[in-house]
């Protein structure tokens, strides 16, 4: 709520009612000059009613963007408008129930659905691809790309960067707040968009609350802020969902092997309430 702002689109909207046929169209972007709102870009989850000379038109996806229309923040809000929601980054103790020891926010340093920003002296290099939980609910990756994993074993999986018809992307593994939430294993590779973080020698671990959740949480895998790359040879272990995960190395065809360990327990723990963290009705990056 930007009470500075308000009815920045309806005027806008009003300005270019002379050339614009408005029910041509389903889809408004709005890029002002830098002014006092306090937004760089902002996107409605869901249609919004505009009045147009041309009658009150139903428009079902909008965004607005307050000054620089970079590649990051536009792609960002129009993403948004598929009502998804930010890429985050959650770092905190792996115990479930301890959510308000957390820091959880939008700053995640890969995701073209996270905050631009530099943290920890990690210079903000650009967007990259959305992450695997993302992907999927754009239709940009199947669930034949994510193996259910419920034994421990060796498992295999292809750079998410890629359209890799039925292989292996990611890897989903139950988490202890209940037998909606998972992590999600990925592998990222200098591929496209990321091509601008180059080689990354691990995986990145996710967290989807819910299986209805449009949002995604990135794990920190290493003890510091900021260290969110689990590295070949080292093992990240939640204790309590009885998970351990350990990247191999990379094979010869550019794929990761990765070392899963499952407790036979798995899924036997209560579903721990999980505070909501985001509900808006629209959705802002910074």
């Amino acid at each position: 709520n930007f009470p500075e702002c308000n009815g920045v689109l309806q005027r806008a909207i009003q300005e270019a009612d002379e050339d614009i046929f408005y029910p041509n169209f389903n889809e408004v972007g709005v890029i002002m000059p830098t002014s006092a709102c306090g937004y760089h870009g902002l996107s409605y989850l869901g249609s919004l009613p505009l009045n147009t000379t041309d009658g009150d038109q139903v428009m079902t996806t909008l965004h607005l963007i307050n000054g620089d229309p970079n590649l990051h923040i536009v792609a960002h809000e129009i993403i948004h408008n598929y009502w998804l929601l930010h890429a985050n980054r959650r770092e905190c103790p792996t115990i479930p129930g301890q959510d308000f020891e957390c820091l959880i926010d939008a700053r995640y340093p890969y995701d073209v659905m996270g905050y631009r920003y530099t943290f920890n002296n990690i210079p903000y290099r650009g967007p990259g691809h959305p992450n695997t939980i993302l992907k999927t609910e754009l239709g940009w990756m199947s669930s034949a790309n994510t193996q259910i994993v419920s034994k421990s074993g060796t498992y295999t999986i292809a750079p998410l960067e890629k359209t890799a018809g039925s292989r292996v992307q990611a890897l989903q593994l139950q988490h202890a707040f209940g037998p909606r939430a998972k992590y999600i294993i990925e592998y990222r590779q200098p591929i496209g968009a990321d091509a601008r973080f180059g080689s990354m020698d691990g995986v990145l671990v996710e967290l989807k609350r819910n299986i209805s959740d449009r949002e995604s949480f990135l794990i920190r895998t290493g003890t510091q802020i900021g260290e969110f790359l689990l590295p070949v040879g080292q093992t990240f272990s939640d204790l309590v969902s009885g998970v351990s995960i350990t990247p191999l190395g990379k094979l010869p065809n550019g794929e990761m092997q990765v070392s899963v360990q499952v407790d036979p327990l798995l899924g036997s723990y209560p579903d721990l309430v999980v505070p909501e963290l985001i509900t808006p009705s629209s959705v802002t990056v910074g």
